[in-house]
């Protein structure tokens, strides 16, 4: 249930911000999430866990979306990096549909 809660609160704040706020949190919770993955194994676990996947799936769609200048997507690619080097975690995120083409 607190899962299902955080994601529907981030969407519900970025869909009511103007552009650059939102522009602006997007890079801040991409660079955020790939350092909670650089730290170690159990938060690259727990990211890839978090929200049944929704984690993972912002991060490819931030990925798939294209640059707009921010860098959230460079953080977003670090973050998937460090996710998908992870031995533990590859296959799930590599399993989520859209990771791969």
């Amino acid at each position: 249930m607190r899962r299902r809660f955080y994601g529907k609160s981030l969407s519900s704040v970025l869909s009511s911000a103007n552009h650059e706020v939102r522009v602006g949190f997007e890079l801040r919770v991409a660079a955020l999430l790939a350092d909670i993955a650089a730290a170690n194994a159990a938060r690259r676990a727990a990211l890839v866990e978090a929200g049944g996947g929704a984690v993972v799936d912002w991060l490819l769609e931030t990925i798939a979306a294209g640059g707009d200048g921010s860098g959230s997507q460079a953080e977003a690619a670090r973050a998937l990096a460090y996710l998908i080097a992870d031995p533990n975690v590859s296959a799930d995120v590599l399993g989520r549909p859209h990771a791969v083409p």
